[in-house]
C-alpha cells in the first residue's frame, strides 16, 4: 500500500503479502529505480501491511528496527483494528520481528518518526495520535512504552488518519 524510500532501499508495504524491501540504488544486490531487485519479503503477523517506517538511531548509529503498520478491518468512528509491529532488520536478508504495540479497539494507521527524540508517532484512527518511546532494546509488548496519546476531536469525534512533526509542532490529520 504505501512504499517508504531511504538510502537506496524501498520498502513496499504490499498488504497481505508483507513487507518488501528492495535495493534501488543502495548496492546490495545491484537494484537501481529503474531496475529494482527484490532482497526479501516479510509476510508480517496478520497481514494488512499498510506502512513501514525505517528507524535510524542517533544516538546509537543502529539502522535496526523497521515500524510496520498493520490496518485491519475497521467499523469507521466506533472502532478500528491493526498492530504496530517492529521488525529486527539489521540483516535485510532475514527480518525478523521482536515487538509489537497493541491498542484494544483501534488500528493504526500512518507514521512519524522524530529520530533525535527517538518517538514514534502514530495515527491511530478512533484513538487519536499515540506516541511511543523507541529507544533502547525493543522487545516484547511495547505497552509500557506509551508516552501519552491524544485524541484531536475527544472521544467519540476523532479519526486520525495521519501525523507529522514539523519545527517542534505535531500536526494531526483527522478526517472528522
Amino acid at each position: 500500500h504505501d512504499t517508504f524510500v531511504r538510502d537506496g532501499l524501498a520498502f513496499v508495504c504490499a498488504w497481505n503479502t508483507g513487507v518488501m524491501i528492495f535495493d534501488v540504488g543502495n548496492g546490495i544486490t545491484g537494484g537501481s529505480p529503474s531496475n529494482p531487485q527484490l532482497i526479501t519479503t516479510y509476510g508480517t503477523l496478520g497481514g494488512e501491511t499498510h506502512n513501514a517506517r525505517w528507524f535510524w538511531n542517533p544516538h546509537t548509529g543502529e539502522k535496526k528496527y523497521l515500524f510496520v503498520g498493520q490496518e485491519g478491518p475497521s467499523g469507521g468512528i466506533g472502532g478500528s483494528s491493526g498492530d504496530i509491529h517492529v521488525l529486527d532488520v539489521q540483516d535485510l536478508t532475514h527480518p525478523s520481528e521482536v515487538a509489537s504495540f497493541h491498542l484494544n479497539g483501534a488500528g493504526t494507521h500512518n507514521f512519524w518518526m522524530d529520530e533525535d527524540a527517538q518517538i514514534l508517532y502514530a495515527a491511530y484512527y478512533n484513538q487519536g495520535v499515540v506516541a511511543l518511546d523507541v529507544s533502547g532494546v525493543l522487545t516484547g509488548d511495547l505497552a509500557s512504552r506509551l508516552i501519552d496519546s491524544i485524541r484531536p476531536g475527544g472521544v467519540g469525534d476523532t479519526y486520525t488518519w495521519g501525523v507529522q512533526l514539523d519545527n517542534g509542532s505535531l500536526y494531526a490529520i483527522d478526517m472528522l
